[in-house]
């Protein structure tokens, strides 16, 4: 039996469709669009006002971290998902998994089947969702670990987990990897065809420093991470890249040299692409004079300079994309002295805000092919379009203040309880609609 969905009163905003900037209805069947127009006369199995709020194609994240298996009381794959939808998401590639990672095939299967077969009731804690769904309001796409153990020493069987599912092969945000592990990872990479992001981090350079090196650190008496503590570790990555003629992703650059080095890297021709966490476009470091273990995160929360350097970097196209860096920890974890606090901050459900908050029009537009081509460009993914027969993932949100109210499991919800101006209302999974309520 077909199913069928009418969205009514909707802005469509893509910078590469005939519809963008419009106010339109969209009437999905059977996870397809059916048509598109103004004040459509079609019977429907179910009718969503959007009320002129934005409409856009689903959002994707490319990296974040959900310590299920192993540490659920921290997040557990549906409280992650629950998450990712608040933030906006309809698709988010994740790092799942403490005992065991993410590191053999049955770790990454078993992701994916536990999304497919979850008991609908646990995962949607009581949401709106139209029709009745069996899988996740937001699809976790899982990586797997490039190294074993993740400790950047010996390769992990790269073959075997992206035959299992995973989109691609990352140590997360560990950095301190050698040159020659590097290369037989990009070499390995290379030959699978496979996707391989690095964190450019040099964790020797900086042992026991917790933020940005500069005079908030030395106010506060911290030790800082300097910025070289990057760039030396960005240069041996695109050396490396460059020598063996293989594509890396740069997953998560802090400061405004970096954005510099990558932009002379990619004149050359070097195949590398960068991401960088969205904690990073909204704050910097000052924010930490408030020793608010929140923000003691890696990459670390820079200068002003640094922030702004971003920004323009991924309105100009140095930058190749955004993602959330969702690290959750618990109260154990992190309220207890600063110096002992976890790195990390969980960003999903704030996602909107922090992406688009403080950002111009134009910018927001940028902002939004961001969310939507540039990060499904990144994983060698098609963006879907606006046309009819095109398949219906979509995510509505507004300009409108709200107070947040965390779905995530997370103690370290970055605005938990604090007011946002950004609403996401509801998103659109393969043509099943999921409200945001």
């Amino acid at each position: 039996m077909k199913q069928s969905l009418l969205i009514q009163n909707a802005i469509i905003l893509d910078s590469q469709s005939e519809w963008n900037g419009k106010n339109v209805d969209i009437f999905v069947v059977d996870g397809l669009i059916s048509s598109i127009g103004t004040g459509l006369s079609v019977e429907a199995d179910l009718v969503y006002d959007a009320k002129n709020s934005t409409i856009t194609q689903g959002w994707v994240d490319l990296f974040g971290f959900c310590p299920d298996p192993g540490e659920e009381f921290k997040e557990s794959l549906s409280s992650y998902s629950r998450a990712a939808h608040q933030g906006g998401f309809t698709h988010a590639v994740a790092l799942c998994g403490t005992h065991p990672k993410p590191e053999t095939a049955s770790a990454v299967r078993s992701i994916i089947e536990r999304q497919r077969f979850h008991d609908q009731q646990d995962v949607f804690n009581g949401q709106n969702v139209h029709p009745p769904r069996s899988i996740y309001p937001c699809e976790i796409i899982p990586l797997g670990l490039a190294s074993e153990d993740g400790k950047g020493a010996e390769l992990s069987d790269m073959s075997e987990l992206l035959d299992a599912g995973a989109v691609a092969l990352s140590d997360g945000i560990t950095g301190g990897m050698s040159s020659a592990y590097l290369s037989k990872a990009f070499e390995y990479a290379k030959m699978l065809n496979a996707t391989i992001m690095v964190h450019p981090f040099d964790r020797k350079m900086v042992k026991g420093a917790e933020i940005h090196e500069g005079m908030v650190s030395v106010n506060l008496g911290m030790k800082g991470i300097p910025v070289a503590a990057e760039t030396s570790a960005l240069f041996n990555i695109i050396e490396i890249s460059e020598w063996l003629d293989t594509p890396v992703v740069i997953q998560g650059i802090s400061s405004a040299r970096s954005v510099q080095i990558i932009q002379d890297a990619k004149k050359r021709g070097v195949k590398i692409k960068a991401i960088v966490p969205v904690l990073n476009l909204q704050y910097n470091h000052e924010i930490l004079n408030e020793f608010d273990e929140t923000f003691k995160v890696l990459p670390p929360l820079r200068t002003e300079e640094d922030r702004l350097a971003l920004i323009e970097g991924l309105m100009n196209g140095t930058l190749d994309g955004v993602f959330s860096n969702h690290t959750p920890e618990d109260v154990e974890t992190k309220k207890v002295e600063f110096a002992y606090a976890h790195f990390g901050a969980a960003t999903l459900p704030a996602f909107a805000h922090l992406a688009l908050n403080g950002l111009n029009s134009q910018q927001q537009t940028i902002m939004i092919d961001v969310l939507t081509r540039r990060n499904r460009n990144v994983l060698g993914w098609r963006c879907n379009n606006f046309e009819v027969g095109e398949t219906a993932n979509f995510t509505l949100f507004s300009q409108s203040s709200n107070v947040l109210k965390s779905k995530s499991l997370a103690y370290n919800a970055v605005l938990k309880n604090s007011e946002c101006t950004f609403s996401v209302h509801a998103t659109v999974i393969n043509g099943q609609l999921i409200l945001n309520n």
